[in-house]
């Protein structure tokens, strides 16, 4: 009988077991389950560990790449300005190689205009003369 209580109470108590003493709950487990939930902890610190491992892995990987960008980034700027000031030096080179060559266009027609004169009033003389010699 006495063995029939005693498995009857073993089956009814159940571990853990939270017990209040005061203000605070107490759990009560067994040194198994203690040692259960210690494991459990480890391993879930490991992969904790792992995971913020492979996190700033990543991390500075990105960061690698966002500083590798940057950098391009500033170097084709740079590029693009001086390529922008080149082609304001051009134009402004061209500009005037332009008005030059007009000027110089412009002083040839007025050149040719005269020399035409010149040669239109010499070849009247010469055919005056001619007509009257």
């Amino acid at each position: 009988m006495l063995l029939m209580i005693m498995v009857s109470h073993l089956s009814w108590s159940q571990y853990p077991l939270i017990k209040k003493l005061g203000k605070d709950e107490v759990v009560i487990m067994t040194v198994k389950q203690g040692e259960d939930i210690n494991n459990k902890f480890s391993l879930l610190k490991d992969s904790i560990s792992k995971v913020k491992t492979k996190l700033t892995s990543v991390q500075n990987s990105l960061t690698d790449s966002i500083r590798a960008i940057n950098r391009e980034r500033d170097r084709l700027t740079t590029e693009l300005r001086i390529t922008k000031n080149d082609l304001s030096w051009y134009q402004k080179e061209v500009g005037q190689y332009r008005d030059a060559f007009l000027q110089v266009n412009s002083q040839h027609r007025k050149a040719m205009v005269g020399l035409t004169l010149v040669v239109a009033v010499f070849a009247s003389t010469v055919v005056y003369l001619g007509k009257n010699l």
